[in-house]
């Protein structure tokens, strides 16, 4: 995404992996682009290893789910977990 506008990019790729940091790693050492949340690849982008591409662009937000049994009681630790991923997360 770009202001109000969407892009749809196909890419074809060699490398599928399903593990963050095993695409981090493969993005490290010259694999290629990778899609990566700017959380995990913030010291390869500080570092000057890894660089921005299309830095004017957005990606959609994806959800993100808690899950935890609603029948056990919310202790404090669980509901100051929930707390700070809401905060952190939105």
């Amino acid at each position: 995404m770009r202001g109000e506008e969407n892009y749809k990019v196909d890419v074809k790729h060699r490398l599928q992996v399903n593990d963050a940091k095993a695409l981090l790693i493969a993005a490290l050492n010259g694999f290629g682009i990778a899609f990566i949340a700017e959380d995990l690849a913030r010291e390869g982008l500080r570092s000057g290893r890894l660089i921005k591409v299309l830095p004017d662009y957005e990606i959609p937000s994806r959800p993100i789910h808690l899950v935890y049994d609603p029948d056990r009681r919310q202790t404090p630790k669980l509901k100051s977990f929930i707390s700070a991923v809401v905060s952190a997360l939105g």
